[in-house]
């Protein structure tokens, strides 16, 4: 189960960023220019000012403030800055593959990551469990992951589309365990 955070104006009504929330002005001698969207499954989403920033290399980081302010045993968090979905948890965040609008979802234990433009799989201490090496892969179903090299995503009206490339399956450790060989509308059924 993934707990998101809500925070309303100068108090946050979950509680666990009690102090992050009644900063809106970014620490002294930091620079943290975007926002954050710290979202709640049952209502809407509000923003938290001076929260974010890109390193050097582009990776969008969290103020350290607010990371120390996720509780311990709150589970993991989502939040949204800079056009990008984070996982957070315990002082950690990893990017989420956007899926739906939101951060992935934990299926049968597991969520995606993307690192390097590559997809790999979470679990909910946000250990790497299956290394980003896939080009996309759907959430495993079954004990089972759809996953494809060489495939693109082309937009298809409001969605997009995964196109192209080669199809097969992983298992729950990331073992293949059908090639990623097959045209994605000849894939047989995963094994049984």
């Amino acid at each position: 189960m993934i707990v998101t955070l809500k925070c309303s104006g100068f108090a946050c009504l979950c509680g666990l960023l009690l102090s992050a929330c009644a900063t809106s002005t970014p620490p002294p001698g930091n620079d943290w220019p975007l926002a954050c969207d710290f979202t709640s499954f049952e209502s809407t989403a509000d923003k938290l000012s001076h929260c974010a920033a890109r390193d050097a290399n582009g990776n969008l980081k969290l103020r350290p403030d607010l990371l120390a302010d996720i509780e311990a045993g709150a589970g993991v968090q989502t939040i949204h800055s800079d056009g990008r979905w984070l996982f957070a948890l315990e002082g950690k965040t990893l990017v989420a593959l956007t899926y739906d609008n939101g951060a992935d979802y934990f299926q049968e234990g597991l969520a995606r990551t993307v690192q390097g433009g590559k997809i790999g799989f979470i679990n909910p201490s946000l250990e790497l469990v299956i290394p980003p090496i896939w080009d996309f892969a759907f959430p495993f179903e079954n004990g089972y992951s759809v996953i494809c090299t060489g495939c693109r995503q082309e937009p298809d009206g409001e969605h997009s589309s995964i196109v192209g490339g080669g199809w097969g399956y992983i298992d729950l450790r990331g073992k293949v365990v059908l090639e990623p060989i097959y045209q994605r509308d000849a894939l047989p059924a995963p094994p049984e």
